[in-house]
């Protein structure tokens, strides 16, 4: 099964949902009116699906055919939302496609009290911070600009569902959950990554940084755990010396 014109159509659409173009007008270089198409995410998508076993391939293709009959490409950015939440309607081959993506829903009422008191305190510490906008990471249009009622604004935040159609929600770069250090009582690990209370056991991933990057910590993830497995590998090179 190959990729066709209508496939194309839906894949530009994708791009453009998942990261639409926003109009501002403090954006002398263009930035925020770019989309997902301008940036050629539905290309790069396009191309790693000439690449997939047979199988998997078709299953993707139908996906993005049930799309198609749905209108997807000529939807709303909220109706698209919802299209793709009930992907697995679509039929048992565009279902099955999408067992390679996570999927889940914000639907415990004290993770969604937390999630909505937590949007409203990201909201009041902009302001307070001097933020002369804020932009919401939702499907809405819907700006704050300094002097505007910022109440009024927090309870339209707090009206818009969480997830497909209102708050977009995503977990990305999780650092600091096992943080090295000196003491035991305020870090998990030792600075090189063996654990206080289990001598021989290493952390040597982004949850060892003593605190979050603030930025991307590809890097620096990567220059940690060549760190930590030469530590490793000069102990366990020190510890055969002792035996022999």
């Amino acid at each position: 099964m190959q990729i066709n014109q209508t496939h194309r159509t839906v894949l530009r659409a994708l791009a453009e949902t998942v990261v639409p173009s926003m109009q501002r007008p403090e954006d002398p270089t263009g930035f925020w009116s770019l989309s997902g198409s301008d940036l050629k995410a539905n290309l790069a998508v396009e191309q790693a699906l000439t690449g997939l076993p047979e199988q998997q391939r078709a299953g993707l293709l139908a996906l993005l055919d049930g799309l198609h009959t749905h209108g997807f490409a000529a939807a709303s950015p909220a109706e698209r939302e919802q299209l793709i939440s009930g992907v697995a309607q679509l039929g048992p081959e565009a279902a099955a496609a999408m067992h390679a993506l996570v999927n889940y829903a914000l639907t415990d009422e004290v993770d969604q009290r937390i999630a909505r008191r937590s949007l409203e305190a990201q909201i009041r510490l902009h302001a307070a911070a001097g933020a002369q906008e804020i932009v919401p990471f939702a499907a809405t249009a819907r700006r704050w600009r300094a002097g505007e009622d910022l109440e009024a604004f927090i309870a339209e935040m707090q009206s818009l569902p969480l997830g497909v159609g209102g708050h977009r929600l995503f977990s990305a770069h999780q650092m600091s959950s096992c943080r090295m250090g000196t003491d035991p009582a305020t870090s998990v690990a030792n600075p090189w990554g063996e654990l206080h209370d289990t001598p021989g056991v290493y952390i040597g991933d982004a949850s060892a940084l003593p605190t979050a990057t603030g930025v991307n910590p590809m890097i620096s993830t990567m220059a940690m755990a060549h760190r930590t497995a030469t530590a490793i590998a000069q102990t366990a090179t020190t510890a055969a010396s002792a035996v022999h």
